[in-house]
């Protein structure tokens, strides 16, 4: 079977919550995006599927997934991720402090 290795940056909380900035992780030819989030979530524990995840089953509203430099937040989870250099960059928004 064929994989595509692709390589993952944690921005914000989620870099927080994983203790890394950075991670690596194979899977077959073909997976998405989404299915990728899913297998990060296997992987990373019920602390990462809370962050990525909303209570309605959608990607959570203060995450945002790049490919690349592209925001595929809204439109492209079902973007199948290739080999070569693919970055995901998982950017999770912060809250807090006064105005």
């Amino acid at each position: 079977m064929e994989v595509v290795t692709v390589k993952l940056k944690f921005v914000g909380g989620l870099s927080s919550i994983l203790d890394k900035r950075e991670d690596e992780v194979s899977v077959p030819k073909g997976t998405t995006v989404k299915q990728l989030l899913n297998v990060l979530g296997t992987r990373y524990g019920e602390a990462f599927r809370n962050r990525i995840w909303s209570l309605q089953g959608g990607l959570s509203s203060d995450c945002r997934v790049f490919l690349g430099q592209d925001d595929i937040t809204n439109s492209g989870l079902d973007t199948e991720v290739k080999s070569g250099g693919i970055t995901l960059f998982f950017l999770q928004g912060m809250a807090g402090g006064a105005l």
